[in-house]
């Protein structure tokens, strides 16, 4: 399982990688990130809020401030997609930035970019009968950055409408410079250095792998931190007497009156110390004290008991016995969780390395890893 989760999370991590450095037409002077980003951002955010809500609104466990801390990044993408925007237009363009905030800027403002722009992208672009873009994609498959005045206005590599507008403004560039082309400065990053300058946008790699890498650690935490004994003050406290019982692998249904819907104990021939004890109870008819939770599962409700307590006043099971029970199951998926995590951040430093060493491997294998444009063999 742990193989095919982990070949899984690599396509998924190479299926996302390719779909943002595909090319974008835009459909209008507007430059925005692509929903894909949106779409990524509102799961991964709804994946650490659920959990930081109920550990700490319900649970009292401040804990989930760290749940409700891992949902920061993902939740940037949401707030990116809906304010970093760029409008154009023949006089200049207006850049939104991460907070909302607009700035006017005019063709001529632009001093240099960091990323080369190709110096005939606006004739590519502005020819009718050339179709095929997807060429670009060699010298476009990294974020640009304008640099104008203090400020650089960054187009990202996957962004809708990116290309059409880096082509105006290099047209735009070139008519009030007399034909010369925006000049651009190599840019280097922290994650260029990583990959030793082989990949382009390495920023835009590492983020997806470190993505991917929260959610198998957040999965991980998120079992023992939200699987919990049931409080006392949660369940429903009856004295009952039970009719007849059934037993059913680990299942103990009651027959009791006034309960229509299943009643059972599950687990019960390892969270009661004396199983023969509970039985002679039932069989005796005599009533008892139970605590249940009322279960609604897709409309079809029933009782789960996880408190007993005889006529004597001994308690047979109480909720943490109930708990115990449950943690065969809880410590099973906190091990395929935590060696998905273990086997991905195996992944993530073997691919720094084929991506530091392209020329050690063969063209195709280095392309498991990266997809063809993106390395620099």
């Amino acid at each position: 399982m742990n193989i095919f989760s982990l070949a899984a999370s690599r396509a998924a991590a190479k299926a996302v990688s390719e779909e943002l450095n595909k090319t974008r037409k835009g459909d209008g002077n507007t430059v925005h990130l692509p929903k894909l980003l949106l779409i990524i951002g509102i799961i991964c955010t709804t994946v650490f809020l659920i959990p930081a809500v109920w550990v700490v609104f319900f649970e009292k466990d401040l804990i989930g401030l760290v749940f409700a801390g891992m949902s920061l990044l993902p939740s940037s993408l949401i707030i990116a997609y809906i304010n970093q925007r760029i409008y154009y237009d023949s006089e200049g363009f207006t850049a939104k930035s991460f907070f909302g905030i607009k700035r006017r800027y005019s063709y001529s403002d632009i001093e240099y970019s960091l990323g080369e722009i190709p110096h005939d992208l606006d004739v590519v672009i502005d020819d009718d009968d050339f179709d095929d873009v997807e060429y670009v994609l060699d010298l476009i498959s990294e974020d640009i950055r304008l640099k104008v005045g203090k400020r650089k206005i960054l187009i990202d590599h996957s962004a809708v409408g990116g290309l059409d507008f880096l082509a105006f403004a290099q047209k735009q560039y070139k008519l009030i410079r007399g034909g010369k082309p925006i000049p651009h400065k190599v840019k280097k990053t922290k994650c260029d250095a990583i990959f030793n300058g082989n990949v382009k946008n390495a920023t835009a790699t590492i983020v997806i792998d470190v993505v991917l890498l929260m959610i198998w650690l957040g999965l991980f935490l998120l079992i023992p931190l939200t699987n919990v004994p049931t409080k006392m003050e949660n369940l429903k406290i009856e004295t009952v007497t039970v009719q007849s019982y059934e037993e059913d692998q680990e299942y103990l249904y009651l027959d009791i009156d006034g309960f229509e819907d299943e009643i059972f104990l599950r687990g019960y021939t390892e969270t009661f110390d004396d199983v023969n004890g509970l039985l002679a109870v039932l069989d005796s008819k005599e009533p008892i004290e139970i605590g249940y939770e009322t279960v609604n599962d897709d409309g079809d409700v029933y009782y789960r008991i996880e408190y007993v307590k005889d006529k004597n006043g001994n308690v047979l099971t109480t909720p943490e016995d109930y708990h115990e029970f449950y943690q065969h199951d809880v410590k099973k998926f906190m091990l395929v969780f935590g060696a998905m995590a273990v086997l991905w951040i195996g992944y993530i430093i073997f691919s720094i390395y084929v991506g530091r060493n392209p020329h050690k491997f063969s063209k195709k294998f280095v392309h498991k890893f990266f997809k063809e444009g993106t390395i620099r063999l």
